[in-house]
């Protein structure tokens, strides 16, 4: 949260994490098979990693002590912490958005996206649909996902209900800004800055996804 450090993951297995002033190598961790994705916790204290292997692995930031082992399913396309470090999210290569306690690793919510939940970009041929990041909202009550078609879902992060799903430009890397509710998504050299907004009447609901800006 403090910017200091950035963690990543290579194809090695290699989950390493740097000073993002410096860019001296802080500390380095073997973390199985290909790191497909890696997050640090809101605090700094965690980082949450997955890959290849289909497992989720949890890692105290600054000894690199292995905290828990979660079996995820298959492999691992994306993972992050809620902003209070309460639970986890993973999205696999089969499109089962997964919801977990980062403490005791129980599942708490299961979803399955129409596509495989990945930061990879698509590939001609390719079987998969491969989609990018899934991401908790600042507030914990919701969660994005995407994929490179352009398909963006918007799930409610207790429920499990899909809220509204918006179609654009296929995107390989999706973040949301908080606190302002919007989601980043970036496609090559495209960056696209999308939100919502939700109307109460008379105890009905609308969803309005917009387009804000494109460059």
């Amino acid at each position: 949260a403090d910017g200091a450090r950035i963690v990543s993951g290579d194809w090695r297995g290699d989950l390493l994490i740097w000073d993002s002033r410096s860019g001296e190598q802080l500390l380095a961790i073997q973390a199985g098979k290909e790191i497909k994705s890696c997050a640090f916790s809101a605090d700094g204290a965690r980082i949450v990693s997955g890959g290849y292997e289909g497992n989720l692995l949890v890692w105290d930031s600054r000894s690199g002590k292995h905290l828990l082992a979660i079996k995820a399913g298959r492999e691992i396309r994306s993972c992050a912490f809620s902003a209070d470090g309460a639970r986890i999210v993973s999205g696999d290569q089969q499109g089962n958005l997964l919801v977990w306690d980062s403490q005791s690793g129980e599942k708490l919510l299961a979803m399955k996206a129409d596509v495989g939940i990945s930061s990879a970009a698509l590939r001609r041929g390719n079987p998969y649909v491969i989609s990018v990041d899934c991401a908790f909202s600042a507030d914990g009550a919701r969660i994005v996902s995407g994929d490179s078609r352009g398909n963006f879902l918007v799930w409610d992060s207790q429920s499990g209900e899909r809220l509204w799903q918006l179609s654009y430009t296929g995107a390989s890397h999706l973040c949301w800004q908080p606190p302002t509710g919007k989601i980043l998504s970036a496609s090559g050299l495209f960056w696209r800055d999308f939100y919502w907004d939700v109307t109460l009447a008379d105890g009905g609901k609308e969803r309005l996804p917009i387009e804000v800006f494109y460059r």
